[in-house]
C-alpha cells in the first residue's frame, strides 16, 4: 500500500488544483501519482455538490415505481388477493414475472401490510362510509 499524503503535500496540491494546473505538472511538483491528484480533485468535487448521492446496497429492486403503484391501486380494489394474484396482475399489466417473495419485499418497502391494505380499502369504500355517516347521524352535537 502506497505510503499516505502528508499534510503540505495536500495543501500543495489543493492550491495548485484551485489555480487550474494540469494534472501531470501538479504530480510532479507534489511528488506523487497523477491517480492521487485525480482522487484529490474528485473530492473537492464532491464536497462542493449540494446534494450528495446515497449509496445503495444491494441489487437493483425488479420492481419499478410504476409497477409498485399499480400494485396498491389493485390492491386498494380487490385489498383480498393473495401474492401469486399479484404477480399475476403484474404479469399481465407489464408483461413481467415478479416473484411473490419480490411482491413481499416491496410491499414492505412500502409499510403495507395485510392489515393496512383492508383498512385503506375499508375507507374508500363509498357504501361503508355512507353507512358510518348513517350510524353517526342519529347523534346530536353539542
Amino acid at each position: 500500500m502506497a505510503p499516505q499524503l502528508d499534510a503540505a503535500q495536500r495543501i500543495l496540491v489543493e492550491t495548485l488544483l484551485k489555480q487550474g494546473i494540469g494534472t501531470q505538472l501538479i504530480a510532479s511538483k507534489a511528488s506523487c501519482t497523477v491517480r492521487t491528484v485525480q482522487r484529490i480533485r474528485l473530492e473537492r468535487q464532491r464536497s462542493e455538490m449540494l446534494t450528495r448521492r446515497t449509496a445503495r446496497v444491494g441489487r437493483r429492486s425488479c420492481m419499478t415505481p410504476p409497477m409498485r403503484e399499480a400494485l396498491c391501486n389493485a390492491l386498494i380494489k380487490q385489498p383480498y388477493l393473495y401474492r401469486c394474484e399479484m404477480a399475476n396482475i403484474l404479469q399481465r399489466r407489464f408483461g413481467r414475472t415478479i416473484s411473490e417473495r419480490s411482491i413481499g419485499r416491496a410491499l414492505r418497502s412500502v409499510g403495507w401490510t395485510r392489515k393496512t391494505i383492508r383498512r385503506v380499502a375499508q375507507q374508500r369504500d363509498a357504501d361503508l362510509r355512507d353507512h358510518y355517516l348513517h350510524r353517526v347521524s342519529q347523534y346530536e352535537s353539542y
